[in-house]
């Protein structure tokens, strides 16, 4: 459970979530964790369930699009292609400056260890600024993607 923590909350914190479950671990052995499991790397399922339950606990509204993957006529398996996220503060100022106006996205490329693009989402504000709108990790800019997109800002917040 510890391992889980590590990275991604601190000691202290860790600490109190263990001691709740009755469990109880050293400063020493938490820090050391990471030595002792850099070899063990998250699977693809553990990860993404790491990303979408950090972008829920950061008051983050995350969707995934999804595809199987078919071989042979049988699906094989379920891949992630899209994860898009925005936060209340952000459907707030959508709705106010971009509903009914216009929203431009541009994508970043090589900022993560996944190698996905980050796309983001801007709108520009009664001031003149642009704010971000939303984020979406994507593996390609196809039509698929923007429809996903589209479906989840509707959903959001385009009124």
């Amino acid at each position: 459970m510890a391992s889980t923590h590590r990275g991604t909350i601190g000691y202290a914190a860790s600490d109190d979530i263990l001691r709740k479950e009755g469990l109880y671990l050293r400063r020493k052995e938490y820090y050391n964790l990471t030595r002792k499991e850099a070899k063990a790397l998250l699977s693809n399922q553990e990860e993404l369930q790491l990303v979408m339950t950090i972008l829920e606990q950061n008051g983050f509204h995350p969707r995934t699009r999804e595809e199987y993957i078919v071989e042979n006529g049988i699906r094989t398996k379920r891949v992630v292609r899209d994860i898009f996220f925005m936060s209340d503060e952000q459907i707030r100022m959508g709705r106010r400056f971009v509903s009914g106006f216009l929203y431009e996205t541009d994508a970043t490329f090589n900022t993560n260890t996944r190698r996905l693009p980050l796309s983001v989402m801007v709108g520009i504000d009664n001031t003149g600024h642009t704010f971000p709108m939303a984020f979406m990790f994507i593996t390609s800019e196809s039509a698929k993607s923007f429809k996903f997109t589209n479906k989840y800002l509707t959903n959001l917040f385009f009124l």
